[in-house]
């Protein structure tokens, strides 16, 4: 007798996004040399641009409207802003103490947000935010 229920749908596997971090830890180690750089006077415009990645992945990747989440790339987004006019006044990409707080708190609480999330809501934010970047290449990074 054949089942008469309903068709499985068979979706597409993600790693977990704990075991794909992990596996290749260069994101992270991208991240604290970011923010190293921004300390230091040896900060390029890579620097910025990794951690307004950083910020825009949690941006993209809070579908649950966390509250701690929202916080924290309030006042990342304040940084970043207050970084990029910086640049754009001076051309010295340095932060001050309130930013670089900002920042690792943003760094750190990344890390430990994508540990909770899926593999696929990490492939989600990544994907929104590449097709951002290349429809807004100006206005999401610092020209040179």
């Amino acid at each position: 007798m054949k089942k008469r229920g309903k068709k499985i749908k068979n979706l597409d596997a993600y790693a977990p996004t704990l075991v794909a971090l992990k596996i290749q830890p260069e994101v992270a180690l991208a991240e604290q040399t970011a923010i190293m750089a921004l300390t230091q006077d040896w900060g390029e415009n890579r620097h910025f641009n990794v951690l307004w990645d950083c910020h825009a992945m949690l941006v993209f990747g809070n579908t649950k409207e966390d509250a701690d989440c929202k916080a924290i790339t309030t006042l990342s987004g304040i940084a970043l802003e207050n970084i990029r006019t910086r640049w754009e006044e001076h051309k010295c990409l340095r932060a001050t103490g309130d930013e670089l707080s900002a920042l690792r708190a943003m760094v750190d609480f990344s890390a430990d947000f994508w540990n909770r999330q899926s593999g696929k809501r990490f492939a989600e934010a990544y994907h929104h935010v590449t097709r951002c970047r290349e429809m807004y290449a100006e206005k999401f990074s610092m020209a040179a």
